[in-house]
């Protein structure tokens, strides 16, 4: 049944789940992967609404993940078709939960690899950082490249991350939601929470 998974839809700071288990926010730029992920680490098709419009995830959404961790699914930063004024409530929304949430603790970074990490990508991981929240970089959609080009973006991620930040090499994973590869390697991390 859906109820036991999905705890709370939130659009009003404030106004988040009276629940001690620990958080880890999904985070990233608008039509990278966000739903899709959550769908496939929940084991459920439609939990979490994909679409291919930017900017489908207007509120802060608490799902269940395996009785132990609450996963938050963020909207999505970046290009969204929606008026600035929604734009700014979002912002504050978010801003509000990273900062006045005790009990998140690790964020999922997600980046089109067909992008890599890019600039946002990387101020929002140094602020994680800097708020004492383990940033883990999860570069999505992997099913769109070959494994030669898979392999070259892994090396080109590697090299960047591990010039930006020491000892995140570990915190880097590279997954198709929907050919469910790289799945199993990010749930043992998640586990770990």
């Amino acid at each position: 049944m859906n109820n036991d998974i999905l705890i709370s839809t939130v659009f009003e700071k404030g106004k988040y789940p009276h629940t001690r288990r620990t958080e880890v926010a999904v985070c990233g730029r608008s039509n990278c992967g966000k739903s899709t992920l959550i769908n496939a680490l929940l084991g459920r098709k439609s939990m979490a609404r994909a679409s291919s419009k930017p900017g489908k995830t207007m509120s802060i959404n608490f799902y269940n993940y395996d009785n132990k961790l609450v996963l938050a699914d963020l909207p999505g930063y970046g290009y969204a078709k929606v008026p600035e004024s929604i734009k700014h409530e979002w912002k504050d929304l978010i801003n509000d939960y990273l900062h006045s949430r005790e009990q998140l603790k690790a964020a999922l970074v997600l980046c089109d690899v067909r992008r890599g990490v890019c600039d946002d990508e990387i101020m929002f991981i140094n602020w994680l950082k800097d708020e004492d929240i383990q940033p883990l970089i999860i570069l999505t959609k992997t099913d769109k490249f070959s494994r030669s080009e898979i392999a070259k973006a892994k090396m080109e991620t590697l090299a960047q991350v591990s010039n930006l930040w020491q000892n995140m090499s570990k915190d880097i994973f590279f997954v198709s939601a929907s050919k469910k590869t790289g799945l199993d390697e990010l749930k043992k991390k998640l586990r770990s929470y």
